[in-house]
């Protein structure tokens, strides 16, 4: 592949000490491409987000995961203050939608809790990006279940109104088990966002182009790696 073909360098962290300096020393070495750099960490301290800003990162990344804030220590192994902290700090070093977190939906959360994360990333200036859960064999989660298709197309939409229409988690309905009722805007609106198809389709920084982040090339396509029929992702959006 020729580097003119390269538009982005991702790093993807893992969680162990002294990630923060092993990524600075990646982006150093790597800098001369001239391309630009986006890296998913951890919480890692301010000083080192600094560092790895002048090293050449220009979006910085702090996974949220869990939106079920009454399981979140125990699935992510660290508390939600944590991350909501490093978030900020992270907006302050790099500016506001230079920061970017992942959910994963599938964890226990309701639709109503994805939402409410989803508004409180966003206003602080933090661009969230969807996900659904795997199960991966060997890991302490091979057993659970994949969200339902209907619940996480309604998180994207909801996730669209949020981050491109400027909504809030209060302007939606929700039955009293969390299930998103209403979305707050015309049936109009609502049309418009299937018609646009990339609201269903894998999201992250500029020039992302991981098509099957998440999904089989058999389907089903929780992000599409295509743009979507319309009428196909209205059907999910209502299914249970």
């Amino acid at each position: 592949m020729g580097a003119a073909t390269l538009k982005r360098v991702c790093l993807q962290c893992s969680d162990e000490p002294g990630i923060a300096s092993e990524a600075e020393a990646i982006i150093k070495r790597l800098a001369p491409a001239g391309l630009p750099f986006s890296v998913s960490v951890p919480p890692i301290t301010m000083g080192e987000m600094e560092r790895l800003r002048e090293a050449g990162a220009e979006i910085l990344t702090v996974p949220v995961d869990c939106a079920d804030k009454k399981r979140f220590t125990s699935v992510k192994g660290r508390g939600l203050e944590e991350i909501m902290g490093s978030l900020r700090a992270a907006v302050e070093v790099f500016g506001r939608g230079k920061v970017g977190t992942h959910i994963i939906v599938g964890l226990g959360e309701s639709e109503k809790e994805a939402v409410e994360m989803i508004d409180a990333v966003s206003k602080m200036g933090v661009v969230p990006s969807l996900f659904a859960l795997t199960p991966i064999r060997g890991t302490r989660m091979e057993n659970a279940a994949s969200p339902p298709i209907g619940a996480y197309r309604r998180i994207q939409i909801a996730r669209h109104l949020i981050v491109e229409a400027g909504m809030k988690a209060s302007d939606f309905k929700f039955d009293p088990d969390g299930r998103i009722r209403g979305f707050g805007c015309s049936a109009e609106a609502l049309e418009r966002v299937f018609n646009l198809g990339y609201p269903f389709m894998v999201c992250g920084c500029p020039g992302c182009n991981r098509p099957y982040f998440n999904e089989k090339a058999s389907g089903p396509f929780y992000n599409y790696p295509f743009r979507p029929d319309p009428k196909r992702v209205a059907e999910e959006a209502w299914s249970y």
